[in-house]
């Protein structure tokens, strides 16, 4: 299935830019530190645009856990290396924030999203961020 969004205004429209903070999720973390994924391009694209990155610690550990089990300790943990010495924010997950993905989870019982999209919906909306960079439809559809 071809990505429905690569950097997205939260909530709604797609778009482009370089200026301001982003959220970045772990579709395009992913796909950046896999060279044979099919969107590594796209992604090493889209983090290059993006002058200042966030992330959850949550996204971070989603991140790595996926890659060492496809890929092995050595890929996940080169990935945590070059994240860590990007300058890359990484915002943990407040009480609130799980708080309110429970509150998300009810008022959109008919969508799939997972705990780790839900509390990434909540950090954004308690930041102010408008902008994910992704590769999952989830972020457009909230």
């Amino acid at each position: 299935m071809r990505p429905t969004s690569l950097i997205a205004t939260f909530g709604s429209t797609l778009f482009r830019s370089d200026a301001d903070e982003s959220f970045v999720d772990s579709s395009v973390w992913f796909a950046a530190a896999v060279k044979r994924d099919a969107q590594n391009g796209r992604a090493k694209s889209i983090l290059r645009s993006i002058d200042q990155r966030l992330t959850t610690d949550l996204v971070l550990a989603e991140t790595w856990q996926l890659l060492n089990a496809n890929f092995g300790k050595d890929v996940a943990e080169s990935f945590w290396e070059c994240l860590r010495d990007s300058g890359v924010r990484v915002e943990p997950v407040l009480r609130a924030d799980l708080d309110a993905a429970s509150e998300i989870e009810a008022r959109f019982a008919d969508e799939s999203f997972s705990l780790i999209d839900r509390t990434s919906f909540a950090l954004m909306e308690r930041l102010g961020i408008t902008r994910a960079a992704t590769f999952n439809p989830d972020f457009a559809a909230y």
